[in-house]
């Protein structure tokens, strides 16, 4: 039998790895897990880290987090440099699906506290980047939205206080092109959801104001979830990423029941939906 190349064994586990997804379907996924062709990829750093990086998801699935961890690690030993801080940023991701095992906050207090460690690495890493002020968002919107599980919201308000004033609207260009900023968008509900659960004014409205593409909504006389709701709408319909985390947050609402109500009752209000009680709910921000 003829020996696979290394585009062909990445590309093979890539495809495994995205159909055991995609059917949700365990026995594939270990058997991604068992394949030791990944160490054929080692001579490929980029390609050998997105590998080791979902081994390492694969192993969150199972519930198996201290290989997981053991695979971010191996991962980032060869993570090229420019790609290291949202490497980071995702290895502290993945730490939420602890809330996929257990509600005890002792339990899951660990988990987010390492998350916390691995974004202050992040921000480090994130001085290579070209796009830096997106890149400290996106690393910030993560944070303040652990601080926020974690019932700290001194915390929560103090990671963007001195940052967020310098982030400028992102481009309509940047913004319609959907090759550009993924990282941003794929994890700004995060930020937006710590505003809601604050109940902050002024902060979801910062927010809204750097992703909107429309400024006559948001400088009009609208209450603030017409604001909220139409630039929500707008992204939703643009970056795909975006409306993706907002259905896996959505996905882990039950488990955000005591530590983040206010954000809890938003969910439940969009389900419904009901645009009466959102109004009202938003009105009471300050």
């Amino acid at each position: 039998m003829q020996k696979m190349s290394g585009i062909n064994i990445y590309e093979d586990l890539v495809e495994q790895f995205q159909k055991g997804i995609a059917e949700n379907n365990s026995k594939m996924l270990r058997d991604f897990l068992n394949r030791k062709t990944v160490e054929e990829l080692k001579s490929s750093p980029i390609q050998y880290t997105e590998i080791k990086e979902l081994r390492a998801k694969a192993h969150t699935l199972f519930g198996e987090f201290i290989e997981a961890e053991k695979e971010y690690e191996e991962g980032l030993d060869t993570c090229p440099p420019q790609l290291k801080w949202e490497y980071l940023v995702n290895w502290a991701i993945s730490n939420f699906t602890i809330f996929s095992i257990t509600t005890d906050m002792n339990e899951i207090l660990p988990y987010l506290n390492k998350s916390l460690l691995l974004l202050d690495a992040a921000i480090v890493e994130s001085g290579r980047e070209p796009n830096h002020e997106y890149a400290l968002l996106s690393i910030n919107n993560v944070k303040a939205f652990i601080f926020m599980i974690m019932k700290d919201e001194k915390s929560a308000r103090q990671v963007y206080k001195a940052d967020l004033g310098f982030v400028k609207a992102v481009p309509v260009d940047d913004f319609n092109n959907k090759e550009k900023l993924q990282f941003l968008f794929a994890n700004y509900f995060k930020g937006l959801a710590v505003a809601i659960e604050l109940k902050d004014k002024k902060l979801l409205m910062k927010l809204l104001t750097i992703i909107s593409i429309d400024d006559g909504v948001l400088l009009g006389n609208h209450t603030l979830f017409k604001k909220f709701y139409v630039t929500m709408i707008d992204t939703f319909d643009t970056r795909e990423e975006f409306g993706t985390e907002f259905n896996t947050l959505f996905r882990l609402c039950n488990n955000f029941k005591e530590p983040m109500p206010v954000y809890r009752k938003f969910l439940e209000l969009m389900s419904k939906p009901d645009f009466e009680g959102l109004d009202k709910l938003f009105s009471e921000f300050s």
